[in-house]
């Protein structure tokens, strides 16, 4: 499981070959994505949550520490999850701290879905400098079975932070991509966001939210 308190951020990255690109924005680096968000969208995040984020027409916020739906169960992990009851717990926690989960129906396959996590956390005793949350990331990759680690720096709502992505192979079978951002926060805090999606079934509106992400 990777990241942060999240089925997104409980996955995990690997200690593979990482490849850094100084100086470019999340814009960049995402790619494509302009114009004016969808008078559609939803936000999540607020108050406390030390985060805002936009939610795409479609998507739709989610507890998958008490949703019982195939589709939330498997999308986050928790069926095939050693411990179950451990990971709601966790995922509980995420939210009374603020942490947002959603998934977007329309792309289901089965009872998986592309689906995002974010989550103003604690960074843990490594700190949540731009070099910690490098070193942090590389240091749990090994326990998490992704491949083509690339870690990137970016510009977060004007605030330094890192890009990453890999691939990984679930438990399950299933093939997934994972985005994820992070960024320090006031404190000992780093704001992260991850997007994952099944291989070949990218997320069409990837770019558009990661630029909606706006730790405060």
């Amino acid at each position: 499981m990777a990241g942060v308190l999240s089925a997104g951020l409980v996955l995990g990255l690997p200690a593979c070959a990482a490849e850094t690109h100084g100086g470019q924005t999340a814009t960049e680096t995402a790619g494509s994505a302009s114009g004016s968000a969808s008078p559609q969208v939803r936000q999540v995040g607020g108050g406390t949550a030390g985060f805002t984020l936009d939610l795409p027409a479609g998507w739709t916020p989610v507890d998958p520490a008490t949703d019982q739906s195939a589709l939330v169960r498997t999308t986050f992990g928790i069926t095939t999850a050693p411990q179950p009851e451990l990971l709601t717990e966790i995922m509980k926690e995420a939210q009374e701290q603020g942490g947002a989960y959603a998934l977007d129906p329309a792309s289901a396959n089965g009872d998986y879905a592309a689906h995002l996590s974010a989550l103003c956390s604690s960074a843990g005793l490594l700190g949540n400098s731009i070099e910690a949350l490098k070193n942090s990331t590389r240091n749990l990759a090994p326990s998490y079975g992704a491949e083509n680690l690339q870690i990137a720096d970016v510009t977060v709502a004007g605030k330094p932070g890192i890009r990453i992505t890999y691939a990984r192979n679930r438990k399950d079978g299933i093939a997934e991509n994972v985005t994820e951002i992070k960024t320090p926060a006031p404190g000992d805090k780093s704001c992260n966001l991850s997007l994952t999606a099944r291989q070949g079934s990218p997320i069409a509106d990837l770019d558009r939210i990661i630029q909606s992400f706006r730790p405060e």
